[in-house]
């Protein structure tokens, strides 16, 4: 397989070094907070007519903060968050 020497890792790569956000989400208008997630990009993650407000928490590498969204997801999980182990998508 050909593998190109000297190329970028992608940002959404666990290799990636960029600075990866944890966020939770909550809708402008009522408040209610939506979901658990993770970013590289703040500004860019969701468009103006989603209408969310984004509090970040804490920050570190992709490979960190995609361990940390899937514990807090797993235990603290909101609606728009539909990762199989979500705590508000699994039965009982």
């Amino acid at each position: 397989m050909y593998r190109a020497t000297g190329s970028a890792v992608h940002r959404t790569s666990y290799r990636s070094k960029a600075t990866t956000y944890l966020y939770k989400a909550y809708d402008r208008d009522t408040g209610q907070f939506l979901k658990w997630g993770i970013t590289s990009n703040l500004k860019t993650r969701y468009p103006q007519k989603d209408k969310l407000i984004l509090q970040v928490k804490p920050q570190g590498t992709r490979r960190q903060m995609a361990a940390l969204e899937r514990r807090v997801v797993s235990r603290f999980g909101r609606p728009l968050n539909r990762e199989p182990w979500s705590r508000y998508n699994r039965a009982g």
